[in-house]
């Protein structure tokens, strides 16, 4: 059973103002984020959507919450699996703490270049597995779906989509909008 599935990040928060990782860690969004959740739906067409799915981590749900009822849905459909990968001991540290922490970790550049090595993280795998399963739960209604989600997970589905087509994620469209904060 195909369906449409449109995945939106989430608004900008308070810990990407200070450059800091949230990973499964929260943090509320600025009123700039508010106004990007606000933005989006009065500038798409997302009103013809079925349901708003949203992963559980605070950000993600109050970005929802404002699609919900500036839409006029009645709820919001948690999917656990929408969460952000767990980023390990990278959580809550701002970019200069984790290269001075973990310098394998980075690059000159200051970009993270080792992400299997993460400690206490979740393995990329584990990741992929889990971020398909959610895509599936959402595909098995046969629905068009507005899922509010995070960076990780959207590129973690263009990953799985470019790996596998279609078939094996069982929807037909995927459109990918990194639209509340755009960051492509």
């Amino acid at each position: 059973m195909a369906c449409e599935i449109v995945l939106v990040r989430h608004g900008e928060i308070i810990w990407k103002t200070l450059n800091k990782t949230q990973g499964q860690l929260d943090s509320k969004l600025t009123e700039k984020g508010k106004k990007q959740a606000i933005d989006f739906i009065n500038n798409t067409e997302m009103k013809h959507f079925d349901f708003i799915a949203s992963s559980p981590l605070g950000r993600a749900l109050e970005t929802a919450e404002i699609f919900r009822m500036l839409i006029g849905y009645e709820n919001v459909l948690i999917i656990d699996e929408l969460k952000e990968r767990y980023e390990g001991a990278l959580e809550g540290l701002s970019r200069e703490e984790q290269i001075r922490r973990y310098p394998n970790l980075f690059n000159n550049d200051r970009k993270l270049t080792n992400d299997i090595d993460i400690p206490f993280s979740e393995p990329l795998e584990s990741f992929y597995n889990r971020v398909q399963i959610g895509i599936e739960k959402i595909s098995k209604t046969g629905l068009k779906c507005i899922a509010v989600t995070h960076s990780g997970v959207i590129q973690a589905v263009k990953y799985l989509f470019n790996k596998t087509g279609n078939c094996s994620l069982g929807f037909s469209k995927v459109a990918y909008l990194e639209s509340i904060s755009i960051s492509m």
